[in-house]
């Protein structure tokens, strides 16, 4: 059983990751702003790539086929072994 917390941190900093990169795309000269988010862009972004390599995998075939889910939608079904799992409630 895989743990809803977990996909809904890797949904999170995901979109973080991606809102972050951008502002510091637009932000122009040398401000500390910029320095402080490309600082903290490549840490959050390792710790997307751990919550997915780590946690949100097949329970039973172990490959990264699981896609994160925030809401409580039932079961989902891997597309390698074609077991079905589910979340935690």
């Amino acid at each position: 059983m895989l743990k809803r917390p977990y996909a809904r941190a890797y949904i999170v900093l995901y979109y973080l990751v991606i809102v972050i990169f951008c502002i510091t795309f637009f932000i122009e000269g040398q401000s500390v702003l910029r320095e402080i988010l490309s600082w903290t862009l490549p840490v959050l972004w390792i710790a997307v790539l751990i919550i997915r390599l780590k946690y949100l995998r097949c329970p039973y075939c172990r490959k990264l086929t699981v896609e994160p889910q925030w809401s409580e939608s039932g079961t989902q079904e891997c597309i390698n072994c074609g077991k079905v799992f589910e979340y935690d409630k």
